[in-house]
């Protein structure tokens, strides 16, 4: 068997459909969201932490019902205000599985949040 380096990442986790139906998604509310250095803050009207697909699912489809916009974000290393809103914000830091790993062609799938 032939190995290569597992140099490939392939971001899934956030846009197939769920298989586990709806459930309750943790959110706060009325937090102050700051990047890393925190030179850039925002106001969202609620922060969430989804855990599946069927999370992201459900805040979405709470966000077009009540006519709000969703941003996600990462570990917000960006100096500028790109993940700001006042909507939905959704933080990816718990869905930070490695699907697969696939050693033969060096295709690694893991979720949105994971961490490089």
């Amino acid at each position: 068997m032939k190995k290569f380096p597992l140099y490939f990442v392939l971001l899934t986790g956030c846009v197939v459909a769920g298989e586990n139906g709806p459930r309750p998604v943790n959110s706060l509310m009325n937090q102050t969201w700051y990047n890393w250095s925190r030179s850039t803050e925002c106001h969202p009207d609620k922060v969430f932490y989804p855990t599946t697909v069927v999370d992201i699912q459900n805040i979405v489809a709470e966000a077009r019902q009540k006519k709000q916009k969703v941003r996600a974000i990462g570990s917000g290393h960006s100096m500028n205000d790109l993940a700001c809103t006042e909507g939905y914000l959704i933080n990816t830091d718990f869905m930070n599985k490695v699907l697969t790993v696939d050693r033969e062609t060096g295709l690694v799938t893991v979720e949105c949040g994971i961490k490089i």
